[in-house]
């Protein structure tokens, strides 16, 4: 891995910036990481791929769509590699109940939008759950 490259560079600093800030949610409040820290990890996978294409941007002489969409795509790639092995760890074998608990927090979810989803479309979400 070429540590210069700033897709490579910014991946690998997105991707630990948000394990640890999805590690403090869960610290601080489980059922707050089930519902919370998924939009704080899409809005630090967005900053460090904005910042990586920045860079990659003022280092090139000549940069096309297609040079910004894969210094892009390289860092969403390499941040959330980091993400998933920091869920499957923690989901398998940290805290087995994470599971579970998100399937309560869904269940929750449906009963709460019954209304807009009507009764039969309640039921199918939650047979689908």
């Amino acid at each position: 891995m070429d540590f210069e490259n700033p897709a490579v560079r910014n991946g690998v600093i997105g991707g630990l910036t948000a394990v640890v800030a999805s590690l403090l949610f869960y610290i601080a409040d489980t059922k707050m990481f089930l519902s919370f820290s998924g939009f704080l990890v899409w809005i630090i996978y967005i900053f460090f791929v904005s910042k990586a294409t920045r860079e990659d941007k003022r280092t090139s002489d000549h940069f096309e769509f297609k040079d910004a969409l894969k210094t892009g795509f390289l860092t969403y790639v390499i941040a959330s590699l980091f993400y998933i092995v920091f869920y499957y760890v923690l989901s398998n074998f940290v805290d087995p109940g994470l599971i579970e608990m998100q399937r309560e927090i869904a269940i929750e979810a449906i009963e709460k939008m019954s209304g807009m989803l009507g009764e039969e479309g309640t039921e199918a979400a939650l047979a689908n759950i």
